[in-house]
């Protein structure tokens, strides 16, 4: 299991709806939310042979490509390394494994680069490939006419751009011209995640506007809805947690049923129909734990609470997250 720590400085916008339902919150940095996610795919070369690749990895030229013990792409030593020498003109591919991607319609992609120029031609590309190869998807690409990096490079990949959805998905860089033109280009740290999946939450359903009590010794009752789209049995309810700020109360206890229907509309605007024909999961959660993970409120105030986790195991827990709005009452 590894850990995501989604850094929020300042307002930012983020959309959290299946239904178009969008938001604008303002979270302190050092309460930054941090979702747990299983990784699709990982490398950092640690462990690697100087001069030879991961396990499984592959690289047609044996010369050029190989881990080096330096830094230079912002990660840690070791990093995979271009290298020139003996000047030839080819395109040279460095190869992940097959990864296996068929759960999957969206997935995010990031690594470390470094580029150490010498002159000009020559074109540095990421690539997608399935079926062995027969099939190339670019990613991005560069034609450098100077050195550049670290820097860390992110992307969504997806089905028709990328081939994502493959039991042979893989991920090459490629050096192509003459490898006179360049001294090195490093990478490091390479990483498929899938992506967070926003969620319909719905606090308190049936009921509008969604107050709380602060006076309540009792539950909080939430929907996570389910919709034609989204199995909500595939989340693994024992991850879930209320706050505001993706993290701390985990549930009282949980149920299955059918109560609450996804809000189409403004955040903290509401509705009060219940049941829409999809099962939902209905979590209780002690008002008093909520109340005082809020820190100090007011009578009146309006407040954003979010809600996280992660799908079970089999769907390699990938990370979850909606919100709702609440009124406290403090009279």
């Amino acid at each position: 299991m590894r850990y995501l720590k989604l850094k929020i400085i300042t307002t930012i916008f983020l959309t959290v709806m299946l239904f178009l339902t969008s938001l604008n919150i303002t979270v302190n940095a050092d309460d930054s939310p941090i979702v747990e996610y299983d990784t699709i795919f990982y490398e950092d070369f640690t462990g690697v042979v100087t001069g030879a690749i991961p396990t499984g990895w592959t690289r047609p030229d044996t010369l050029r490509w190989g881990a080096q013990p330096s830094s230079y792409a912002g990660g840690e030593s070791l990093e995979m390394r271009f290298y020139w020498y003996s000047s030839a003109n080819d395109d040279f591919y460095l190869i992940t494994p097959e990864i296996d991607t068929s759960a999957f319609t969206t997935l995010d992609f990031s690594f470390r680069q470094y580029v150490n120029h010498y002159t000009t031609l020559y074109t540095l590309k990421v690539l997608a490939l399935i079926d062995g190869g027969a099939n190339e998807y670019e990613i991005d690409s560069w034609t450098p006419t100077e050195s550049f990096g670290p820097v860390l490079e992110t992307y969504t990949l997806t089905s028709a751009a990328h081939g994502v959805g493959a039991s042979d998905f893989q991920l090459a860089w490629v050096f192509s011209g003459d490898s006179f033109n360049i001294n090195y280009w490093y990478v490091d740290d390479v990483e498929l995640i899938p992506p967070v999946i926003p969620v319909s939450v719905d606090i308190k359903p049936g009921t509008c506007p969604n107050a709380i009590n602060t006076k309540s010794r009792g539950v909080i009752s939430v929907a996570i809805c389910g919709t034609e789209d989204f199995d909500i049995t595939t989340i693994d309810p024992a991850t879930i947690r209320i706050d505001i700020n993706c993290g701390g109360v985990s549930p009282l206890r949980w149920s299955y049923y059918d109560e609450a229907t996804p809000f189409v509309g403004e955040l903290c605007d509401c509705h009060e129909l219940t049941g829409d024909g999809y099962l939902d999961l209905i979590l209780k959660f002690k008002t008093q734990e909520v109340i005082d993970n809020l820190g100090p409120v007011d009578d009146g105030d309006v407040i954003t609470l979010f809600i996280s986790g992660n799908l079970k195991e089999e769907y390699y827990g990938t990370p979850i997250l909606g919100s709702d709005c609440v009124v406290i009452k403090d009279k």
